[in-house]
C-alpha cells in the first residue's frame, strides 16, 4: 500500500468518525484511531505517522521489535499498543507494591521482576495507566524491554492478568491481616507470592503450581 492510499484511507476514516460523533453528540477528538499494522512494513507506519496517526497495534513481539528498531528516529511521536494475547512462557507472578510511580520505583520494580522471574523478561504488557508512562517507559527502553500498551477499555485483552488480580484480591488482600503502609504490606505480599507460585495449585495449569510447570518446561528443554 503506497502513501497516497494510506492518506486517502485515513481521511475517509476520519470523515466517518466525524459523522458518527455528530450523530451521537460526541467530540471527535475523544476518539483514538489505533491502526493495526501487523504484516505491514515499517514504511507504512512511517507514512501513517506523516498523516497524523500516533497509535498503532501489533500482536507479535518479534515483528514489533524489528519495526521499533527501524522507527527509532521517530519513536517519541507514536505509541505502540499490544492487541491480542502476549505469547510467552509466563506462568509465574511477581508481585510488587510501591507508594508512588517514580524513576526510582520503576527501576526497582524492573530489578525485582528480572531478578525473580525464572526466565528472561523480553516484553511487558500494561494498561494505559499514567504510572506506566514517562519514567517506566524510559526504564524499559534502557533495558531493552519492549513495552506494549493495551487499547483503552479492553480488559478482555488482558484476561490472564485480570484473573490473577481477582485471585490476589480474594485470597490475599481481602483475608490477610495487613497494615496500612507499603512497608507493612510488602513482607506479607512476598510471602503470598511464594505461596501462589510454589504451594497453591492452579486449575488452568492442570492443578500444578506455576513453579512445577516452570521446572517441567526446563526439563523438556534440556532433555
Amino acid at each position: 500500500m503506497d502513501s497516497s492510499h494510506i492518506h486517502e484511507n485515513i481521511a475517509e476514516l476520519r470523515r466517518r468518525i466525524a459523522r458518527a460523533c455528530e450523530r451521537s453528540d460526541r467530540d471527535p477528538s475523544s476518539v483514538t484511531i489505533i491502526a493495526v499494522t501487523k504484516n505491514f512494513s515499517h514504511q507504512a507506519i512511517r507514512d501513517a505517522i506523516n498523516c497524523g496517526l500516533t497509535d498503532f497495534g501489533e500482536n507479535r513481539v518479534q515483528e514489533a521489535a524489528a519495526k521499533l528498531q527501524q522507527l527509532a528516529d521517530c519513536r517519541s511521536v507514536f505509541k505502540l499498543h499490544f492487541i491480542g494475547h502476549l505469547q510467552s512462557n509466563k506462568v509465574r507472578d511477581v508481585l510488587e507494591i510501591a507508594a508512588r510511580a517514580t524513576a526510582v520505583t520503576a527501576s526497582r520494580f524492573l530489578d525485582s521482576l528480572q531478578g525473580r522471574a525464572p526466565f528472561p523478561v523480553r516484553a511487558i504488557q500494561v494498561d494505559g495507566g499514567s504510572e506506566f508512562q514517562a519514567e517506566f517507559e524510559r526504564e524499559c527502553e534502557k533495558r531493552g524491554i519492549l513495552l506494549f500498551v493495551l487499547p483503552p477499555r479492553s480488559p478482555k485483552l488482558n484476561g490472564r492478568v485480570e484473573r490473577a488480580h481477582r485471585t490476589h484480591r480474594e485470597e490475599f488482600y481481602e483475608v490477610a491481616d495487613l497494615g496500612w503502609t507499603v512497608g507493612q504490606i510488602r513482607p506479607h505480599l512476598l510471602a503470598w507470592e511464594r505461596i501462589y507460585n510454589t504451594v497453591r495449585p492452579h486449575q488452568a495449569l492442570g492443578y500444578k503450581t506455576p513453579w512445577q510447570v516452570v521446572c517441567e518446561h526446563r526439563q523438556r528443554r534440556t532433555a
